[in-house]
């Protein structure tokens, strides 16, 4: 496995638990208050959203998927319903689908950081690393302290042939997150 597929498979597990979680916060911080709530019904967007990460989380994509859809219809303005489907849609190899779903995330929230970087990772997978550069620059703005958005930089950056910035780069993230490895050194192209 390529050190860009391990970054790419912890930041899939990790965002989705770190989304998981911004629902269940987002689900208990709905009551409150002295007066005891109604029961939510089904329409309501805590219950959508709750299902949908739910049905996400045991695997069921297509009842997530549907649940997101549903989510969005009655609140186009949620990023949360918008990036789970940019990540359902990458999961299933449709990176345009994927990059629709995180640019719509953007629209709604210039600064949510998983967007950022999942768009990144499609960007400079499409060939566009001036974009990718851009956009990893704006997910380490909005979150210093993820390591695998410095790592990956720093490896686009190393492919570019600005070494210096790159090594900083990656030498943060493994000051970050002391399980990432100083990757392979690339092989030089002369002689």
């Amino acid at each position: 496995m390529t050190s860009d597929n391990r970054c790419h498979a912890r930041l899939t597990s990790r965002w989705v638990g770190a989304v998981l979680m911004s629902g269940i916060m987002l689900l208990q911080g709905c009551g409150g208050g002295a007066a005891p709530n109604p029961k939510p019904s089904a329409a309501d967007p805590a219950v959508l959203l709750d299902q949908a990460l739910k049905a996400n989380a045991s695997g069921d994509s297509a009842a997530a998927k549907g649940g997101f859809e549903a989510l969005l219809r009655q609140d186009p303005n949620n990023k949360l319903a918008a990036y789970n489907l940019g990540v359902l849609a990458q999961q299933a190899g449709d990176d345009a689908a994927a990059a629709g779903h995180y640019k719509k995330t953007l629209e709604l929230d210039p600064t949510y950081e998983p967007a950022l970087y999942n768009l990144a990772i499609l960007t400079n997978k499409q060939g566009d690393a001036q974009g990718a550069a851009a956009l990893y620059e704006r997910a380490i703005k909005a979150d210093p302290r993820d390591a695998n958005a410095h790592y990956n930089y720093g490896l686009l950056l190393r492919r570019l042939g600005n070494e210096q910035r790159a090594q900083s780069l990656i030498d943060q993230a493994i000051k970050l997150d002391p399980g990432l490895k100083q990757p392979a050194p690339v092989a030089s192209t002369s002689g």
